[in-house]
């Protein structure tokens, strides 16, 4: 009887001693009451993702998740992908006349004439949310053929840096 008494006392300290921390800064003003909670297209659909698939997951996400705190829908990498699915050696990029990523209009049909993803933001935004896209850092045009990628503003051609994720006005640049 008394080692189980003890063990009962042992265990219950232990188990405060751990949930301590967790309960010390819960009236934090600079910690998010939540975690950032959203949709990320990879998990699903991989590099093939496309505009009616994210379209269909952003309006069900608002009707049932955005009560409850979800607000972020993020296209993963492969958006700029003519060939999502093949051999990353035969990877067809889709790029602007400066080596800017730009959608597969192919995917993302409302990305056409150079819209971009001004369109599909413009959706999410309308659901009440915030809209990501993601760059891989393997698919990089300069990594792919350094010294061909146009550089904005010169007249020559340079290896570019990776390039980051593109700003939407209104929604993180940085979303995990």
């Amino acid at each position: 009887m008394r080692l189980n008494s003890l063990f009962r006392f042992i265990s219950a300290g232990v188990g405060f001693a751990l949930l301590f921390p967790l309960t010390a800064g819960a009236g934090d003003p600079s910690l998010a009451p939540v975690p950032p909670m959203g949709w990320n297209s990879w998990d699903a659909y991989g590099q093939a993702i496309t505009e009616a698939q994210v379209r269909a997951n952003a309006d069900w996400m608002a009707k049932h998740l955005k009560q409850f705190g979800w607000q972020y829908v993020v296209i993963d990498e492969g958006w700029y992908l003519a060939n999502p699915g093949s051999d990353p050696k035969d990877y067809k990029l889709e790029l602007s006349n400066d080596g800017r990523f730009v959608p597969t209009a192919t995917r993302f049909p409302s990305a056409a004439g150079g819209a971009g993803f001004r369109p599909l933001a413009d959706y999410v935004h309308s659901l009440g949310l915030k809209f990501g896209a993601s760059i891989s850092f393997e698919a990089s045009p300069a990594k792919r053929s350094p010294g061909t990628c146009p550089s904005r503003g010169r007249r020559t051609t340079r290896p570019r840096r990776p390039i980051p994720p593109i700003p939407v006005p209104g929604t993180p640049t940085t979303m995990a």
